[in-house]
């Protein structure tokens, strides 16, 4: 009996399933380092996710079973790119394409009608298309949607941001029938107004914060852990491989966008127990390391209270809270949650 006690308690206590949505940019020895990889150190990744015994699916096929609240199989990852620079096809697309691994592209019809210098046009994509890349939708132009303009009101902003996102997915149809209706945040930025009116679209939202999916995740905002420039490195890359979610019950605040003043923002999560320990929960702030972490229990569930230790700068940051699992080596909870502060006067960031 009290060994049937102890399995029943520890498979309770198991670190919950989770799976990884990774995110590129570009993959070139010539671009900007913060949003690059070399086609070296892709090759590397990529090898990586194979040898940790990963299955690359479509991105879909997560979306669904979180959609569905079944729990995901372990060792599930989707590779994700935004912005659909040439480079991705000249350097990344071979090496996928060898593999026989699904991958998506979240393009804004904008500069690809414009011919910016560095985009695909629609027959490149549509050749990745045919070997195992799905196109989904980046907004129209690549601005800051939840920026509003000088004199618009909500209501002004929800049409126009609404319109945008629209036209981006007629075209988006227009050379990919069926393209889910699938949006990344240009700029991994949203913010609850946002995140109202994709789900009034039935739209999946996408962000840029770090953090597994599970059954759990937010539809309309999930996680990818981004995979260039400082987050390139192999080990970096390994840790975050081996990560699980915090089963977040409540969280204050939902909102992502700051006042000026409200320079040291106040977090709170509440999360149901699981194969951590509570003592072991630490959260961080960007550029700040480790941040002022209060934690307690509350019967059966964990409430975490975060805050900065110095001001947040203008724009985006982010707070990130971990614990390492008991019972499954090398393995961390893992949430992060975004934030953007305004500047002064409480205009919006220019970057």
């Amino acid at each position: 009996m009290r060994y049937f006690l102890t399995l029943f308690f520890f498979l309770c206590m198991a670190p919950s399933q989770a799976a990884i949505i990774l995110q590129y940019h570009h993959v070139s020895d010539s671009t900007p380092y913060s949003t690059s990889v070399t086609p070296q150190q892709f090759t590397r990744h990529l090898q990586l996710i194979a040898d940790e015994g990963f299955r690359v699916v479509p991105l879909q096929t997560l979306i669904d079973a979180i959609s569905e609240k079944k729990t995901l199989p372990d060792s599930l990852l989707a590779i994700t790119f935004d912005d659909g620079y040439q480079d991705i096809y000249q350097n990344a697309y071979p090496a996928l394409k060898k593999r026989g691994w699904p991958f998506s592209i979240f393009i804004s019809p904008k500069p690809i009608e414009e011919k910016y210098g560095d985009a695909m046009d629609w027959a490149t994509l549509q050749e990745m298309a045919a070997h195992g890349a799905k196109i989904y939708n980046h907004s129209q132009s690549h601005n800051h949607l939840i920026y509003t303009l000088p004199g618009e009101n909500q209501a002004e902003w929800q049409t126009r941001t609404r319109q945008d996102i629209t036209q981006a997915q007629q075209t988006i149809e227009h050379y990919f029938a069926g393209s889910a209706k699938i949006l990344a945040y240009p700029y991994g930025e949203f913010n609850v107004p946002l995140k109202t009116l994709l789900q009034d679209m039935q739209y999946i939202g996408i962000g840029q914060q770090s953090g597994p999916v599970h059954s759990h995740s937010d539809l309309l905002a999930l996680p990818r852990y981004p995979a260039s420039g400082a987050y390139s490195e192999l080990n970096s890359l390994r840790e975050k491989l081996h990560t699980t979610g915090f089963n977040v019950l409540r969280q204050t605040p939902q909102e992502t966008v700051l006042a000026h003043k409200n320079a040291r923002p106040q977090l709170i999560l509440t999360v149901k127990k699981g194969d951590f320990l509570p003592r072991q929960i630490q959260c961080y702030a960007s550029g700040q390391g480790m941040i002022k972490t209060q934690v307690t229990e509350v019967d059966s569930n964990i409430e975490i209270t975060s805050q900065a230790n110095h001001d947040l700068p203008e724009g985006r940051s982010r707070y990130n809270c971990t614990a390492p699992a008991l019972h499954k080596k090398g393995m961390y909870y893992w949430f992060s949650h975004p934030w953007l502060r305004k500047s002064a006067q409480d205009g919006w960031p220019s970057a």
